[in-house]
């Protein structure tokens, strides 16, 4: 991977801005890799985009989406820019405790019926940075009934797909997309985690167009009790 950055590097016609959503091929091995890995067909002219790491994706995702109060629920702990970009867009941050033992869903039911306004968004993150934990796509069906029940967006940060061990695998959010569903994700390897100042080494796609977000049918709410290793993220 290395050696392919410096070719790239030493090619003059890669010394110039690049598209604003992200060279095309590019995009298409975005979607390529959730075909591959997750079984989730996107579309690369309208369902992905490059950004310098999921970081800055998310940073401009919550300025193009939320305005002044508009209600979005995070966990706490969490990795600073699911709350500093709420905060940044001018939005009224809710957080909710993920703690070892507690039932995450049932905490956002209970946030929801002690919230006014009701939420715009939930931002999650799994596997969570700082905390390791890990879910399975049933725990997805139920972030998705919630945010149908509830009419609010969700953006899913899938930085760590590629960071799990003693067999687990971590699932995208994408997978319990239907007729109105859509998150937010990226994925890195963990050889490139320095890669990102100027030019990026990372992703992010986006399941349909911002302005689409909705959550839609799913069941049962369960959570793995599996973990995995999260290292931290550079700045």
């Amino acid at each position: 991977m290395v050696e392919k950055l410096v070719e790239a590097v030493r090619k003059p016609a890669n010394h110039r801005y690049s598209v604003s959503r992200g060279i095309y091929k590019l995009r298409v091995a975005i979607c390529d890799w959730y075909k591959r890995r997750f079984a989730v067909e996107l579309d690369p002219d309208a369902e992905a985009i490059v950004t310098m790491g999921s970081k800055e994706g998310i940073g401009h995702l919550a300025l193009a989406m939320l305005g002044p109060g508009d209600v979005v629920l995070c966990p706490s702990p969490t990795y600073p820019i699911h709350q500093y970009s709420v905060i940044i867009a001018g939005g009224d941050l809710r957080t909710i405790p993920l703690l070892p033992g507690t039932d995450f869903l049932a905490s956002l039911q209970d946030a929801v019926r002690t919230t006014w306004p009701k939420p715009k968004a939930l931002i999650i993150n799994f596997p969570h940075n700082p905390t390791t934990e890990v879910v399975e796509l049933d725990f997805f069906r139920g972030i998705v009934a919630f945010a149908r029940e509830h009419e609010c967006l969700v953006v899913h940060d899938l930085a760590y797909a590629d960071l799990c061990f003693d067999g687990y695998a971590a699932p995208s959010f994408l997978r319990r997309r239907a007729r109105r569903t859509s998150g937010s994700s990226s994925s890195r390897s963990p050889r490139a985690t320095t890669c990102r100042a100027g030019g990026s080494a990372s992703w992010s796609a986006t399941g349909r167009s911002w302005r689409r977000w909705r959550a839609s049918r799913a069941t049962s709410t369960t959570a793995s009790s599996s973990r995995c290793r999260s290292p931290p993220r550079t700045p």
